[in-house]
């Protein structure tokens, strides 16, 4: 077979397999781009309609994926179709597939080319127009703004019409201060289980490393809206001053908007004894709807931790939003803090409300990343985007890494039973990848797999896993009885460390060693000839 009827027949024999159990290989994909990219770049429209006949809407996901990656490879591939209605239309259907691979592929295809405004749904056309973009305007930009849009016309109706929020979502300036807002406002059924809200009518949220992201108060909002409070204050932790300006200007502006009344601040400031830092705390006190909301913004009153453990002791609910650097390992760090933290909370009767990204539902790896018995206790998920989105280097835009969010009631008597340091130890290894797992050795993240010691720290770093391996044994034997699924997960995580234990603390081989070896060799055979 040659030319078009060959093409043809590799075409048919890809559809086949993607509309069967199989998929392709790495080489069965390449030859399928090549062919594909024949049609796409032939001026006959024929051949650009068998194309689109063939990926449409009947093959399965790997043509799909396949074409838009074909639509994304080379610089010609895009002068060619950058202009073409066909293509913008194939984008957005594509962002509407059942499998999410394909819908994040595409989305993440139309901020990369920046699709034309005029193929998207009128709704979505009408908030483009309606709101514009921040200064900067790119392609990249509104197609960002366009995804941000069409995620936020698909919220429900109770959102849309009650929340304070919603309308603010769709400046892309505002995208960081208000995103995940109705995350935190379907919080609300959550949190109307809580004993104060149910018996004083009031509840209490902390939120560390807050920045000045003010969604958590649609819970609040909520709350008041169904009648369930009178009063809530919501405490955040920052060493950011740049934060806590940015929280000033946009509750001032958000009390000038008539969202807030009787808008109060008071700040006290002091001067920190062993950094040149200053230390402050403000407090923005306002009514909404005629009940108070109190807002203390604590500027680095925390020393070096994230929070004071009486403000986490007079919370209900503990806030975790991609702390540290926003990583999965960062959130259940901070999440060890907070048992920790329980740990020593013996008086504390009442069961916290904890919600954090659900690290199981992140876009860039498609894969589980710890497993969902580690959250012993009550838990339920909420499926809408919570976290940072894909672009927030200037502003945020683009897809949540995070496409769902956890809410999470902790069995105390269950975590109670942990030491500190086994406390550690349960959230350090319970991401199932532990072939990345690290310790913290003489201040500094390590690696258990090929760690980055020097030589003469090597034996405190061995007595360092031989630590872990017993911390290991004890929280296995605890579990047993009461949790034998976790007991076996930690029971593999002693096995690892033992491996790494007895194979992977082994001194860097930098060359050094051979280049010794080799010069005693050359000075014995100087010796033997002189000897001669």
């Amino acid at each position: 077979m040659q030319g078009e009827n060959s093409d043809n027949f590799i075409l048919n024999f890809f559809l086949k397999k993607t509309m069967s159990s199989a998929n392709l290989s790495d080489n069965e994909e390449d030859v399928l781009r090549l062919i594909l990219y024949k049609y796409i770049s032939s001026d006959c429209p024929q051949r650009l309609g068998i194309l689109f006949n063939v990926a449409y809407p009947s093959a399965r996901a790997i043509l799909r994926l396949a074409v838009l990656k074909l639509i994304a490879s080379s610089k010609e591939t895009f002068t060619l179709l950058k202009g073409w209605s066909v293509i913008e239309a194939y984008i957005l259907d594509c962002m509407k597939d059942k499998l999410l691979k394909v819908r994040l592929a595409a989305e993440v295809l139309a901020t990369d080319i920046g699709i034309n405004y005029s193929v998207l749904p009128a709704d979505m056309a009408k908030h483009i127009g309606k709101y514009g973009n921040a200064p900067g305007d790119t392609p990249h930009a509104r197609a960002s703004t366009a995804i941000a849009i069409k995620e936020r016309l698909f919220l429900p109706d109770e959102i849309k019409n009650k929340s304070p929020f919603y309308e603010l979502g769709f400046y892309p300036g505002l995208v960081e201060h208000f995103r995940s807002h109705e995350v935190f406002w379907l919080l609300a059924k959550e949190a109307a289980k809580l004993p104060r809200v149910i018996r004083e009518r009031a509840i209490s949220l902390i939120y560390p490393g807050s920045g000045s992201h003010l969604a958590p108060l649609d819970l609040l909002h909520n709350l008041i809206r169904q009648k369930k409070i009178d009063r809530a204050a919501i405490t955040y932790t920052e060493i950011s001053e740049e934060s806590l300006k940015n929280t000033n200007r946009l509750i001032q502006g958000l009390a000038q908007k008539g969202i807030y009344s009787d808008l109060r601040i008071t700040t006290k400031e002091e001067r920190d004894a062993l950094r040149p830092i200053t230390k402050s705390e403000t407090v923005f006190l306002f009514n909404y709807l005629g009940k108070k909301i109190e807002l203390r913004f604590k500027l680095n009153m925390s020393g070096f931790n994230y929070y004071n453990s009486e403000d986490l002791e007079r919370a209900d609910v503990w806030i975790v939003h991609d702390p540290i650097g926003g990583a999965p390992e960062d959130s259940l760090a901070l999440l060890s803090l907070f048992f920790q933290s329980l740990f020593r909370q013996k008086q504390r009767g009442a069961t916290p409300l904890i919600v954090m990204e659900n690290l199981n539902d992140d876009i860039w790896t498609f894969l589980d990343f710890v497993d969902d018995a580690i959250f012993v206790g009550d838990k339920a998920v909420i499926p809408f985007p919570y976290g940072h989105r894909g672009e927030f280097i200037s502003r945020e835009s683009g897809i949540s890494r995070y496409r769902s969010a956890l809410a999470f009631w902790p069995k105390l008597d269950f975590w109670r039973q942990f030491s500190l340091e086994e406390i550690d130890f349960i959230f350090r290894f319970s991401p199932i990848d532990i072939e990345s797992a690290s310790i913290n050795f003489k201040g500094k993240e390590v690696k258990i797999k090929e760690p980055d010691v020097p030589e003469d720290e090597i034996p405190e770093f061995k007595r360092r896993l031989e630590k872990l391996v017993s911390i290991a044994g004890s929280v296995t034997a605890k579990l047993q009885k009461s949790h034998p699924h976790l007991s076996e997960i930690f029971d593999n995580r002693a096995k690892v460390i033992r491996k790494y234990l007895q194979a992977a603390i082994v001194p860097k081989d930098d060359g050094s060693d051979l280049c010794i070896k080799a010069l005693k060799g050359v000075r014995r055979a100087e010796k033997q000839i002189k000897k001669k």
